[in-house]
Formats: structure tokens, sequence, C-alpha cells
């Protein structure tokens, strides 16, 4: 997990509380009575406290960092002071030692201009933000109520809408942050992530306040301002990541899962019935199609609790698309990352080394909509086309809600998705050493691409700590290894795990006769495909049709429709039940959505039909 900081100080000597100016001693000989001791442990000052501080955040800064192998996945942290006028003292950079020496030369100055320091602090994030960094997170200090209150709100919301996370660290005379009564208390809420959407310091201007947010801290002498650093050092790298990266679409960052569903020939999407999140059934939306009349777009209404790491999420976020095409129809949902259903894997390890561990429940999301034939086809199978007529001699007059293929390897509906590098399911996220042999005296000098190598994974679960030897095949690791000083073979952190095809499941059994695997994972290039193998047909026996002197008319079009949650098709009793595999991508911590289609197949009844189908 990788992060990027700005460190935003005041080098104010006095500062404002409401209309009263308050002074802070300059030194511990000070005896102007007029002057507010705001440290008194160890008669350390106010610079001298917030210097100690930074550099002791800077100090775990620089032993995360030890243990990243990547340059490009190291945190880095960058400074800006602020006082009459704004100045950047340091862009974003690892070296840590050179940051502790820009904060050690800090000096007092005079003023609190700091929507200024916001706005250059905004500037460096825009330049050199990086695009694989997980989050970014300002630390805003400051002693004094500001000059310009309402401008820096308005900076600190820019920046918050763009993703950025804003810790607000003050020394005023307060005993309750969350007293909204001072001044100082609501200008600094309305500037920290607690409430996201301040427009101003007023009451009506705060919004609301984000659930669960402590973004607002106060320091009341040195001690409490070293400890605060050191709380938010620990919220911020103990903080969960999402499994999928951040890509840049059309201008935007988001991170997504992308389901596609490809239709059965001559088959329509008819309407997406409703999203089911969480276990609560949204239906209200609305739909749009495109001048062409090819795409259909369906935009669903309603605000739900979203997941662990994002919170508030809204289904407008959920997009999803029906492209038309000639003889059927494809469907894509994209579900966003604040969309996700993540199963969130907690472990605390205690100063005697017990280990606890919790996972927290969560519900798919589902996804429902119904199909029928395209328009005419139905009256066109007394004189079909040469395409038509091709379809009903490879297939009798049936057809499949989706696509079908027959005996294939790989399912064709898919879930394709990019990983985090912080996601230590698909990347290794430290240096790994490969031994020869399952014991870690055995060290691995070299890689036989005919060979067999091992290393060990260590993880949490069920209250303890587990080590789990891994199998990597030479062939595998051959290119992706490298070799460190001591003359043992490793692989470095932010390589792609080997051995991902591992995971495809297979169906325990494939009386639909369609895909084989129920899942399959692949890599395609950064990103991972996952090919779902629910797409199959099944035919039930029926008792002969009892013939009649006139032929039957066309049954009605009966159209399938999307199943209740988790509905199956009933075999008779005398058959075993088709077993189509899951619909659910492999994606860790990811409870993924479910297309829920109207699955089978739909068999128009005709003069000398047999039987039927359903599926």
């Amino acid at each position: 997990m990788s992060y990027d900081y700005t460190l935003s100080v005041d080098g104010n000597v006095a500062y404002k509380d409401g209309d009263t100016v308050i002074y802070a001693k300059t030194s511990a000989e000070d005896a102007n009575p007029d002057h507010v001791q705001l440290y008194n442990s160890y008669r350390i000052t106010r610079l001298a406290a917030l210097k100690t501080a930074v550099n002791g955040f800077l100090g775990q800064l620089a032993a995360r960092n030890a243990q990243i192998a990547d340059p490009a996945a190291k945190n880095r942290a960058g400074i800006v002071t602020f006082e009459s006028k704004a100045e950047l003292k340091s862009r974003f950079t690892d070296d840590t030692a050179a940051l502790e020496g820009i904060v050690n030369g800090l000096t007092d100055l005079g003023g609190t201009n700091s929507a200024k320091g916001l706005k250059l602090a905004h500037q460096l994030i825009d330049e050199d933000k990086r695009a694989n960094a997980d989050s970014v997170v300002i630390f805003f200090f400051t002693d004094g109520d500001p000059w310009d209150g309402d401008e820096a709100i308005k900076e600190a919301k820019s920046l918050k809408d763009s993703g950025t996370l804003i810790y607000a660290v003050g020394a005023f005379q307060t005993d309750d942050v969350n007293d909204l009564t001072p001044y100082s208390n609501r200008y600094m809420q309305a500037v920290s992530s607690d409430y996201p959407n301040a427009a101003g310091a007023t009451l009506s201007e705060l919004g609301e306040r984000a659930p669960d947010s402590d973004y607002y801290m106060n320091a009341a002498d040195a001690d409490q301002l070293a400890g605060i650093f050191n709380d938010i050092w620990t919220a911020i790298s103990s903080k969960p990541s999402s499994p999928i990266a951040t890509t840049t679409e059309s201008g935007m960052e988001r991170g997504a899962v992308t389901f596609t569903d490809e239709l059965g020939e001559y088959m329509t999407v008819k309407d997406f019935t409703s999203v089911v999140f969480a276990g609560e059934q949204f239906t209200k939306k609305t739909t749009e199609t495109s001048e062409d009349g090819k795409t259909t777009a369906y935009t669903f209404e309603g605000e739900v609790a979203g997941n662990p790491i994002y919170g508030t999420a809204n289904l407008a976020d959920l997009v999803v698309t029906v492209t038309h095409g000639e003889q059927t129809d494809t469907v894509s949902v994209q579900v966003p990352e604040q969309l996700l259903p993540l199963r969130l894997y907690s472990a605390t390890v205690d100063q005697n080394g017990a280990v606890s561990t919790t996972i927290n429940d969560t519900f798919p999301i589902r996804v429902f909509y119904s199909v029928a034939l395209k328009d005419g086809v139905e009256e066109a199978l007394a004189n079909p086309d040469e395409a038509l007529a091709a379809y009903i001699a490879a297939n009798g007059e049936t057809f499949t809600s989706n696509k079908y293929e027959a005996n294939a390897e790989l399912g064709s509906t898919t879930a394709a998705f990019t990983p985090a590098k912080s996601n230590d399911f698909y990347y290794f996220v430290n240096d790994t050493p490969l031994y020869n042999t399952e014991n870690t005296n055995d060290p691995a000098k070299s890689v036989d691409a005919n060979g067999t190598y091992h290393y060990m994974r260590t993880y949490y679960a069920d209250n303890a700590k587990h080590e789990q030897w891994i199998a990597v095949s030479g062939a595998d690791a051959n290119g992706k290894t490298q070799t460190g000083a001591n003359g043992n073979v490793y692989v470095p952190a932010g390589t792609v795990r080997m051995g991902l095809a591992n995971y495809t499941v297979a169906k325990k059994s494939n009386v639909t006769a369609t895909a084989t695997a129920a899942i399959a994972p692949r890599w395609d290039g950064t990103a991972v495909n996952v090919a779902l193998g629910n797409n199959g047909r099944l035919a039930f026996a029926e008792e002969p049709a009892v013939p009649t002197p006139e032929p039957s008319e066309p049954a009605a079009s009966a159209q399938p429709e999307a199943p209740v949650a988790d509905a199956a098709p009933q075999a008779p009793a005398s058959e075993s039940p088709a077993d189509t595999g899951s619909n659910v991508a492999l994606i860790v911590c990811i409870a993924a959505a479910l297309l829920c289609a109207g699955l089978g197949t739909l068999k128009l009844a005709r003069r000398g039909s047999t039987g039927r189908h359903a599926g």
C-alpha cells in the first residue's frame, strides 16, 4: 500500500480565536502575561513540538518504505508551509532524511493564510500525484484562525472532491473538538474530511458529517501532538485498500469490475427490472437509448451504505449498458469500486503475540434483467432467411437466453478487472525469497526453467498466524526474479503471482454440455479476465404431445424472465440437476456481482413439437 502525503504547516506565532488575538510564548523565558504557553511538557516550544511529531511520523514512513523494494511503490511526502504567504518546501519524495532536514530547518514566521497553503498543496498533488498511489493524504496543521477561512474551506472541499483525505490538527484552547460553538472548531472541522461537503464554517454550511469520522484533532501539549501523528499513522497504515486498481477512463479516475454477457442468437434484452444491494431491492431507474439505436443505458436510483473502504455510495454509479447487435444483444454491467460488496478481513496481534481475526458479512450485488426473442423472429420461422435457416438447421427451433457454446473450455460470460498492486492474492507485495526445497535454510541461487521452487506465504486466519509453502515452476519464475547482494534469488515486490490458472474450477458435472470450467481466471496484461461457466441449456423430458387435427397456434411469446434471487431450474426427480457452475468472479475480498438474466432456453411450440426446454 503506497501513499502520497502533504504536510501543510502554519508558521504563525499568533492566532485569532474569534475576535480575540492570542500570542504564543516565544520561549521559556517569555514572561509576557498576554502570551499563552501552548505546550507545557518539558518546556518545549510549539514549533519544536511540531518538529518532533512530524519527524516521528517520517521515521515510521521510512521504516515502512524499507520493506518495499519497488521504488514506484514507496510512500512519499511533500511539505508546504504557510504564513502570510505559502511556500513549497519539498515536492513529493521518499527521501525521509531530506524531509527531516527541511522540518528541522523550519522557523516561526507570522500570519495564517491557510487558503494559500491549501492551494499550493493542491497544485503539488495535481503535478506530482502518482497514478498507482492508494491514497493522497494532507496533514493540515495550524494554531490560529485563518485570515481567509471561507476561501480555505472552499479549497479544502475541492481537494476532498478529488479524493484527497485531509487530517486537520489544531493547537487551540478547546476541551472538545466536537463542540461546534467556537469558530476554531467549526473551521477545522470544515477543512477536515469530517465534513466532506462543507461550504463554510457556519452550522448550516457544514453539511452532513461523514460516518465514523475523526479527522480533526487538537493538541493541548507536545505529548498530545506526538500522539496525534502516531494515531494518524496507525489509522492510515492499517486502513483497508481497494482490491482493484483505479484507472483513468474518459478523464475520470475509477476502478471497476466489468461483467460482460452476450445473449443467445436472436435474443434481446426487454428490460432491467431491479438491482439488489445488501439485500435491498431497487427498481427506480431511467432508460436512455442512443440516437442511432445501437445502445441502451439503464441508470438506477438509490443511496446505499457501500463498503468498508468507500462508505456511502449511489447506484447511479452502476453503469449498465446494452449493445444491440444484428443477431443478438450484449449486456455490460460495470460495478464501480465503491459499490463492490467487499468482505473485510481484519487481524490484530497484541503485545503477547496473540492473534484475533474477524471477517464481516456481506451480500452480493445482483442485477436482474429479462430477455425475449427479437421482434419478428417468431413470425420469420415460417419463411426464414438464409441466416435463420442455418440457425434452425443447427439448433432446431430452440433459442437460448445466453450465448451457447457446446463443450467449450471456458464460458463466454466474463468478469474483468485490474487488481491493485497492494492485493497480495494477485501480486507479491514484499520481496519474497525463493527456496530449492520447503526449507528456509536452502535458498535458491539461480532459477532453472525445468526446476521447481518454493516460497513461504504468511497469513492470518481463524485467530492464528499461518505459514504456507507455495510451489512455483521454474518456467513461471524465469525472468521474474532478482538476485540479492547475498546471492539469493527473490521475487521483487510488485511482481504478479504465478499460477493464476491453478484457480480454475471445473464443474462437478457438465450435463449441459457447455463450458467445462465453472470459473477460470487468466491474466490479460495487467488485467484479470475471469470466464464464468453459467451459460448452459438443459432439456427436460415431457409427456408426448397429444396430436390434434388442427395445427397448434404458436405459444405466447414466453420470454424468460429474471429468476427470483438464487432460484434455479428444477429437474425431474428421475434426473440429476445440472451443475452449471458459479456466476461469481474469483476476486479476493470481493463478493462479486451476480448477473441474473433469464437463464434458460426458449422452445417455440409448433406443429410436431414433442419436447420443451428450460435451463
